[in-house]
């Protein structure tokens, strides 16, 4: 039995809490992150992410995925389920500012083991792009660089999914960061 069905079973045989749930959940998405190519691929992922119905862009954006099994045991806790914004895996909420939004993602990609850096290196093609906008109300985006060379984003919990030339977000939000990821 490999490592994420010990996980499944855990989540499925257990009235677990929501620290719990999150504990394996995060467990779940590193060992998911160690088997996954390190670059990704526009058409690997447009299909189960168009079909998604529970990822935004962030999920998109560095691959989360939550299983049928987690959604259902985060619901049971949780009336909402669980949600992706930055700071979901490392508990840090109210993101008001770029500082906070920035601070939120560094330290969830520290909790999931995922490999980032800010000196961006043109020939490494899994990027981030960070976008905020403010008003009316504090928001995020996020965009990614795939092997094909194109960026994509995803507008949203069930949206559609977009490409470019360059790292695509509606015209309100800001660029402020972009990220070499897994390098």
């Amino acid at each position: 039995m490999n490592d994420i069905d010990k996980i499944k079973l855990d989540v499925i045989n257990n009235k677990l809490e929501y620290d719990e749930l999150l504990e394996l959940y995060i467990k779940y998405l590193i060992v998911r992150q160690s088997i996954m190519n390190k670059i990704p691929s526009y058409r690997k992922d447009y299909k189960y992410y168009v079909n998604d119905r529970l990822g935004n862009c962030y999920a998109y954006a560095f691959r989360f995925d939550l299983p049928d099994y987690f959604d259902m045991a985060f619901r049971e806790v949780h009336n909402n389920g669980f949600y992706f914004n930055p700071g979901c895996f490392s508990g840090i909420k109210k993101i008001n500012t770029r500082d906070k939004l920035l601070e939120a993602l560094y330290n969830d990609l520290d909790v999931l083991n995922i490999k980032y850096n800010d000196k961006l290196d043109n020939d490494h093609l899994y990027k981030v792009a960070v976008f905020q906008e403010i008003l009316p109300e504090p928001d995020f985006h996020f965009s990614r660089l795939n092997s094909n060379g194109l960026w994509s984003c995803k507008n949203g919990i069930g949206g559609e999914i977009e490409k470019g030339n360059k790292p695509v977000a509606g015209f309100a939000y800001k660029l402020i960061k972009v990220l070499d990821i897994n390098k």
